[in-house]
């Protein structure tokens, strides 16, 4: 519970950094493969403060946070603004790390054009559905829902692809599911406790597997 209120604060804090001019742009070493973050469902691109400056901290980067498409738009459409970004800023190879429904974003993008992707990391995505998408508003909503028409056609096309997966036993939200849907390789799965949903995205204990994969490219 102390952990849930903390996350909350943590919300309503980056809800703020939206509007310092400078966290719009990149963080971290200007040299490297670009890492785009995209955030979850009914977030906004503030949610990345504190993961923003830990890997910047880590030596990664550049750090870019994708601005995603109205908030009850389908996941597709975001996807697609994953991909103005990548084309905007001229990209040939990034990694894209996605919170919540950012992760399946993320993935469907990497379905599209997978040789502009090294990596994929989701943070508790629902690759399974979760059954709080039934009371979701909006496409993307719908889409969560477990057995999905989305979540059908996805799933299939993120074989052998380089998804790496990090949830908690204590989601609320999400229950851990990746390995129920993917036969995923030895060190793909990074498995916490004791954090809920919202707890992820603050969590130094992300940002260090995050940054260990990210500074392991060939694993």
């Amino acid at each position: 519970m102390i952990l849930e209120i903390f996350g909350l604060l943590g919300v309503i804090f980056s809800a703020l950094m939206i509007l310092v001019p400078s966290y719009r742009r990149p963080a971290g070493k200007k040299e490297g493969i670009p890492i785009l973050l995209a955030y979850g469902y009914l977030n906004h691109i503030g949610v990345w403060v504190m993961q923003r400056k830990r890997l910047s901290q880590m030596g990664l980067g550049p750090i870019y946070t994708v601005p995603l498409a109205s908030p009850f738009s389908s996941i597709e459409k975001h996807a697609e603004k994953i991909f103005d970004e990548i084309e905007r800023r001229g990209f040939h190879k990034v990694i894209l790390v996605g919170y919540s429904m950012g992760g399946l974003a993320c993935a469907h993008y990497m379905t599209k054009h997978p040789e502009k992707v090294a990596k994929v990391i989701a943070i508790s995505s629902p690759f399974q559905g979760t059954l709080m998408a039934w009371v979701a508003p909006g496409k993307n909503g719908a889409e969560m829902r477990p057995g999905s028409p989305f979540l059908r056609k996805l799933v299939p096309h993120l074989k052998n692809a380089p998804l790496y997966f990090i949830e908690s036993e204590c989601d609320e939200i999400v229950q851990p599911n990746a390995s129920k849907v993917f036969d995923i390789p030895q060190g793909h799965l990074f498995l916490i406790r004791n954090l809920g949903h919202a707890g992820l995205i603050f969590s130094k204990r992300v940002s260090d597997r995050i940054a260990h994969w990210i500074k392991n490219l060939s694993q």
